[in-house]
């Protein structure tokens, strides 16, 4: 358990088997973190992550998995690309992209909130996530959906996007039986929607780029459709509903 600072640098540093707990403040700037077997880095309430690196968060393999549990705050400050993490991020605190691109590669379960600056991306590029009740993006950067699965799976009020922030469906499968709200900007450019859960875009949705699947499930536009290019297949029960006003 580290109660004071942290300092993550140099070359790659093998975390295996072992959970390491974060219960103050940890920096990361340089070299990668390798993953092994059962081992898991847990970022407690109160403490904070800080990215300054485009170093990897690498999944070695292993028996049992391998996961990121961010109860506190995990923020990417620094590194002028992509950081990418391929263990699960179970995010149940806040993560902010204060700049470049911070891609999830290998799932995970959330019920926190995901903020981006202006300019920045998080990514969901591989893996399973689970967007539970709680889960809200915020910000004026994008999130983006780019490969793997992303599925609503809350019970409640499920997950939002707020008002003046901006969902991107690119590729990979939104899916889940969980509600999703968006209040933003919400872009639809490839990739497949699925699952039962309900699906309401309250701001502003733009159809293009390639082909897009809606398959089994209800999309409701409360706000305004642009579609510009890209064909939209309905597949099995797919509906899209095009609400009054």
């Amino acid at each position: 358990t580290n109660s004071g600072t942290l300092a993550l640098s140099g070359s790659t540093k093998y975390l295996n088997g072992r959970t390491l707990v974060n219960a103050g403040t940890a920096n990361w700037s340089g070299g990668a973190l390798a993953f092994q077997n059962v081992a898991v880095f847990e970022n407690r309430p109160g403490a904070t992550f800080t990215v300054e690196t485009i170093a990897a968060m690498d999944d070695y393999g292993g028996t049992g998995s391998r996961n990121f549990n961010n109860a506190g705050t995990l923020t990417k400050s620094g590194g002028a690309g992509t950081t990418y993490i391929s263990v699960a991020l179970n995010n149940t605190g806040t993560v902010n992209v204060h700049t470049a691109t911070l891609s999830l590669q290998g799932g995970g379960a959330d019920s926190g909130a995901f903020d981006t600056a202006s300019g920045a991306v998080l990514e969901f590029w591989g893996g399973t996530h689970s967007l539970g009740d709680g889960v809200t993006f915020t910000g004026a950067g994008t999130a983006r959906t780019t490969g793997g699965t992303v599925n609503t799976t809350g019970s409640g009020v499920g997950a939002v996007v707020n008002a003046g922030a901006t969902f991107n469906l690119q590729g990979g499968t939104l899916g889940g039986a969980g509600s999703l709200t968006l209040n933003g900007t919400f872009n639809w450019t490839g990739g497949t929607i699925t699952g039962t859960g309900g699906l309401t875009s309250n701001g502003a949705l733009a159809l293009s780029g390639s082909t897009k699947y809606l398959n089994g499930r209800t999309l409701v536009n409360a706000g305004t459709i642009n579609w510009t290019g890209g064909s939209v297949s309905l597949l099995n029960a797919g509906v899209i509903e095009n609400g009054p006003g």
